[in-house]
């Protein structure tokens, strides 16, 4: 893991409240007129070129940048180099692909003759006799479910139940 440079440790302690868009000048240096000094606008300028200015002024810099959420400052070569890193997966991506392409067409074939294996019918030849073709399945019949266990279910008697009922529950209306 690299360590984080002068540029990622740079921290403003008193902001300046005039907006860079009301300032005189160019997109990577503008003249502020409250503190009478030039703001250096580092989200313009690549990571190479914003150190140097830092060094140059030895800290007394007026700077306008844009902080990520990770804590780095987002600084003009980041673009270029999200371009490379994407090349690079391009690159990969070109590198995988015919491997890819092969092993799945491999695999394609080899599950298609397997398929083929399954449904294949006997060659018959001039002059041979067909093979003997299998009986067909006999169907065995099934017996009528009749019930839990093979039983038939035992009588319902409604008098006894009703009578059960009205005996737990004695304050329960009647409906006749």
């Amino acid at each position: 893991m690299s360590r984080p440079d002068v540029l990622d440790s740079l921290t403003i302690p008193t902001p300046c409240p005039v907006a860079w868009s009301s300032m005189a000048g160019g997109d990577r240096v503008r003249f502020c007129g409250k503190c009478r000094k030039h703001v250096y606008n580092i989200s313009r300028m690549t990571r190479d070129e914003a150190l140097e200015t830092i060094a140059s002024t030895e800290g007394g810099i007026c700077v306008q940048l844009k902080r990520r959420p990770d804590g780095t400052i987002s600084t003009g070569d980041c673009w270029a180099q999200l371009r490379r890193a994407r090349q690079r997966g391009l690159l990969a991506l070109l590198a995988v692909l015919p491997v890819v392409l092969v092993a799945q067409l491999s695999a394609m074939v080899v599950g298609h003759r397997g398929l083929e294996s399954l449904f294949r019918r006997p060659r018959v030849t001039l002059g041979e006799s067909p093979a003997q073709a299998p009986e067909p399945l006999k169907l065995v019949p099934i017996p009528p479910y009749d019930g839990v266990l093979g039983g038939a279910p035992p009588p319902v008697d409604v008098e006894r139940i009703r009578a059960e009922y009205r005996r737990r529950h004695p304050h329960a209306k009647r409906g006749r």
